[in-house]
């Protein structure tokens, strides 16, 4: 898996008391963890038994496991501690991902959401990226709550608060129903990879 920091405005996104753990931002494909119930968006708190402090502390831990050794995960999802156990294994062979360029999909419609120039991603994009499920790419960054949390010129966003954002009516439809004024998490994908961005909703004059 990928795994990330837990800062304190994800933490907040998350609904938890304070940061701690490892954020799961991506699962590889042919990996140990695909066969399991490990989700994107968990949070893995303990390591076997042993506390996971931050996302740097998890992988010596992992590293230390022989491989075909069985583990037991604790995980944070939805506000709630699960279980997950799992099998290691060897990493899987990691492709390189580019972006495809602006002209591959010209004809697409642009939309403007929170101060965001945004587009579908085109079939080439998606396997370049290695996406089972679209995406929006990022054209353009104006000033306010997206540009504030990080959000840059190329970023593909993926999901905003938990649900998957397929199209610009989907994320418009997602931001309505989010609350004023608290931070909600938003997972995007960069050329090194996945990532998560906290970001404040803006409150309505």
């Amino acid at each position: 898996v990928y795994i990330q920091e837990v800062t304190r405005e994800l933490a907040e996104s998350f609904g938890m008391e304070k940061p701690t753990g490892a954020l799961v931002a991506k699962i590889l494909e042919d990996s140990p963890a695909q066969d399991t119930d490990l989700q994107i968006g968990d949070i893995i708190l303990s390591y076997n038994g042993e506390e996971v402090k931050n996302s740097a502390s998890l992988p010596p831990m992992v590293g230390r496991t022989r491989v075909g050794e069985n583990v037991k995960l604790k995980v944070m999802r939805n506000g709630k501690s699960k279980t997950v156990k799992l099998k290691i294994g060897q990493l899987p062979e990691k492709d390189q991902t580019t972006l495809a360029s602006k002209e591959d999909s010209k004809d697409e419609m642009e939309n403007t959401v929170f101060g965001l120039s945004l587009r579908p991603l085109t079939e080439k994009e998606l396997e370049n990226l290695e996406l089972e499920n679209n995406g929006l790419l990022v054209l353009e960054v104006q000033a306010g709550a997206a540009k504030s949390a990080g959000i840059r010129k190329g970023d593909v966003i993926q999901m905003i608060n938990g649900e998957s954002v397929e199209d610009v009516k989907t994320l418009e439809k997602i931001i309505g129903d989010l609350p004023e004024g608290k931070f909600v998490s938003m997972l995007v994908q960069r050329a090194h990879g996945p990532e998560f961005l906290a970001m404040r909703i803006p409150e309505k004059e």
